[in-house]
């Protein structure tokens, strides 16, 4: 969603592909892209954990989530969407600091 267009921004040469599972929020994405005729961005609407992974299995150089789960769960969802399993950034970090915190 919306934290890729930053991205997007700073890195013409590279492609984003926007996800997110309110239609809405993509429909002002979309918007804003064009408006700043910001060219390297796609949007699909849906969950990453639901994705075609034969339409989208091995295509992405790098992932990047922002609060979607914990991570361990978040780097199962997209470990069969990266292409050589070189890049995944994000997750849930309440969920992650709980995980790895020593009582």
């Amino acid at each position: 969603g919306f934290p890729g267009l930053p991205l997007s921004l700073l890195l013409p040469k590279a492609q984003f592909t926007l996800i997110d599972s309110v239609q809405k929020k993509l429909v002002a994405v979309s918007e804003m892209a064009a408006e700043m005729e910001v060219g390297n961005v796609r949007v699909h609407w849906g969950r990453v954990e639901e994705m075609d992974r034969k339409k989208h299995g091995g295509v992405y150089d790098v992932v990047v989530g922002r609060s979607v789960t914990a991570l361990p769960r978040y780097c199962a969802w997209i470990t069969s969407l990266l292409k050589r399993k070189t890049g995944a950034s994000g997750g849930d970090v309440d969920g992650d600091e709980k995980q790895g915190r020593e009582e």
